[in-house]
């Protein structure tokens, strides 16, 4: 696929820059070395971010809409009360169990393990591009607002 070709080719172009920014003298610098900063490279493309956003939690969006799992809301309050177990799932109206069995199902399912902190991060980085690109329903911000008055 031609595109594929593309994408690769910005990538290898990408890491390119990042290895010469760091003088790395190796022969061979894998683009997955650069991490969830080889998005802010490309910033400025909307797409760009979408597709990072999508390479991170597309699956997950596409099962809470065939579903209505609601695990990218799981996710979401999960990391806005700072990964605390009890306090999201009274947040959520969820017993501690039915939190745990998502957390567990997204770690299964889906490879997300909240438990390493790369993996929290590049989660909150593709769900803040979500809400921005008003892809998560405004009535998560709703309920954000909500608890706030708790």
């Amino acid at each position: 696929n031609i595109n594929e070709v593309h994408d690769g080719y910005k990538q290898a172009k990408k890491a390119l820059e990042i290895a010469q920014i760091n003088n790395e003298n190796q022969h061979v610098f894998h683009f997955s070395a650069i991490g969830p900063i080889s998005i802010l490279l490309d910033a400025r493309n909307p797409q760009e971010l979408e597709d990072y956003a999508n390479h991170i939690l597309g699956t997950i969006y596409q099962y809470d809409i065939q579903k209505s799992a609601e695990l990218l809301k799981t996710l979401y309050f999960y990391l806005y009360n700072e990964c605390n177990l009890h306090k999201t799932a009274r947040f959520l109206n969820l017993s501690i169990g039915g939190m745990r069995y998502r957390l567990a199902n997204l770690k299964e399912r889906f490879n997300i393990d909240m438990m390493n902190a790369t993996t929290r991060r590049e989660v909150q980085m593709a769900l803040d591009i979500y809400v921005a690109f008003g892809k998560l329903s405004a009535l998560l911000l709703n309920q954000v607002e909500e608890g706030l008055g708790d």
